[in-house]
């Protein structure tokens, strides 16, 4: 803390050390798949292509039974998206055009931590969810 002409007054105690989180290295598997369901429609201007994915990451922290309070659990991830290029429209726009739209949903299992010492100033916890994504994009080649 610099509090500037002040720091003479302010004392504070050092940091107590953490132990190490324990956090291990994962291997996160993923699979998508790419489509093209229409090619050449609309007298060739019109392509669509159809996504899909899973992808999971499972966690890199052990149990948080001890001082640390690290909340995390595994993640199944799950994908879907369709995407129209539309290409040679006219002399202004000879190259491909571009929309996309996407979404995912990630599910977050249920994981309870234990505390070992019942008097633990965070307690036992839980973990879980679910988180819904969604985006578009729009690309121009030029």
């Amino acid at each position: 803390v610099d509090v500037g002409r002040f720091n003479d007054l302010v004392k504070l105690a050092a940091s107590r050390p953490y132990p190490d989180p324990g956090f291990h290295d994962t291997l996160m598997p993923a699979v998508g798949v790419e489509w093209r369901a229409l090619s050449g429609a609309w007298n060739n201007h019109l392509a669509l292509d159809l996504r899909g994915g899973y992808r999971y990451e499972p966690s890199p922290v052990p149990e948080q039974d001890g001082e640390s309070s690290f909340g995390d659990t595994d993640h199944h991830i799950f994908s879907l998206g369709i995407g129209v290029e539309l290409s040679h429209l006219s002399q202004i726009l000879p190259r491909p055009l571009s929309f996309d739209l996407f979404g995912g949903f990630t599910h977050l299992p249920l994981r309870r931590f234990r505390k070992l010492d019942p008097r633990s100033l965070v307690g036992d916890f839980t973990v879980g969810g679910q988180v819904w994504q969604f985006g578009s994009q729009v690309r121009w080649q030029f």
